[in-house]
């Protein structure tokens, strides 16, 4: 029952934090990770093994 009650805060913390980070650092050079697959082939080879 308390869950929610410390969870919901703490995330809403972080969220601005985040958003502090964001606006704080220059962010705009850098390119996000993408899940095109690329690295799925390289683990299923491996996997096999």
């Amino acid at each position: 029952m308390v869950g929610p009650l410390i969870e919901v805060p703490v995330l809403l913390a972080l969220v601005h934090v985040a958003l502090y980070f964001q606006q704080r650092f220059d962010w705009r050079g850098h390119t996000t990770g993408q899940l095109d697959g690329a690295g799925a082939d390289e683990r299923s080879s491996t996997e096999g093994d």
